[in-house]
């Protein structure tokens, strides 16, 4: 009895952290507030059945995006913007792409590992944006996001 109690609280409990991510994004100006998203917790976007990921930064900090890969328009970030926040919780997000920004590199892909049917992603996203009065500006690595 004592053997399958630790062999299920080790396959269980193991699919049950976040993935992380490090590095620094930091927001400036009006349109995307003044505030840095930096070591966070991550997820795959197959939770919610798309192909790429969303990262939050720590708790209370409001801070987060979603990286997603459509098939036509490619790689989108929406940035959520902490300083729009409501006390319900909800915020205004930003979608960003190649079309804003001066720099716009992401990488997602699938790590072969799966934890209670969700697949696992890592990768990295750096940019470097300017929306009229405001900057968006930095690069985040992303790892066992699950």
């Amino acid at each position: 009895m004592y053997r399958v109690f630790i062999f299920i609280a080790f396959v269980f409990g193991s699919g049950c952290d976040p993935g992380e991510f490090n590095g620094e994004l930091k927001a400036t100006g009006d349109s995307f507030g003044n505030w840095t998203l930096k070591n966070g917790n991550c997820y795959s976007g197959n939770r919610e059945e798309f192909f790429g990921l969303t990262a939050h930064g720590p708790e209370g900090s409001r801070t987060g995006l979603t990286l997603v890969k459509d098939q036509l328009r490619g790689w989108t970030a929406v940035i959520q913007n902490p300083s729009s926040c409501t006390d319900s919780g909800a915020c205004t997000s930003l979608a960003l792409s190649k079309n804003n920004c001066k720099i716009f590199n992401a990488d997602v892909e699938y790590t072969g590992t799966t934890y209670n049917d969700v697949r696992e992603v890592e990768g990295s996203l750096q940019l470097k944006c300017r929306l009229a009065d405001s900057t968006l500006v930095g690069h985040l690595r992303f790892v066992d996001c699950h």
